[in-house]
């Protein structure tokens, strides 16, 4: 385990990351203490980074199978991932899909976030209108 820096101590806090990318943010952030929510569509993908994730600092982690181009997926494994960190999840790495440029994800109108995410994966989702 490394050692912590006071500047960037996130003990206690707990972070949800998703896509290719997400492993590697979140064996940085669990360095500084944080709790992880690892989320993949395939079984197997969600848990390959869990032991390297432990191995490096974070307290807990979590592994699920979250199809996040399903939008009742995200509610169910959200909604578990929270009462698994005990209520909180304080920060949300969304790394899966990918598509035009909007300046904040909420502003992504949901038609054309479901285009972004059913261009993604090793599957074609069928994403109602």
């Amino acid at each position: 385990m490394t050692q912590r820096s006071s500047l960037f101590d996130l003990t206690g806090k707990a972070a949800l990351v998703t896509g290719g990318i997400g492993l590697g943010y979140a064996t940085g952030i669990a360095k500084q203490g944080v709790a992880i929510v690892i989320w993949g569509a395939q079984r197997g993908k969600e848990q390959g980074g869990r032991g390297e994730v432990r191995e490096v600092g974070a307290p807990s982690v979590l592994s699920q199978i979250a199809d996040v181009s399903d939008e009742q997926q995200v509610w169910q494994a959200f909604a578990e991932a929270v009462a698994a960190t005990g209520g909180q999840i304080d920060c949300v790495a969304s790394n899966a899909g990918h598509g035009p440029s909007y300046p904040v994800m909420s502003e992504i109108p949901m038609d054309q976030w479901r285009r972004i995410l059913a261009s993604t994966g090793p599957k074609s989702p069928t994403i109602p209108p």
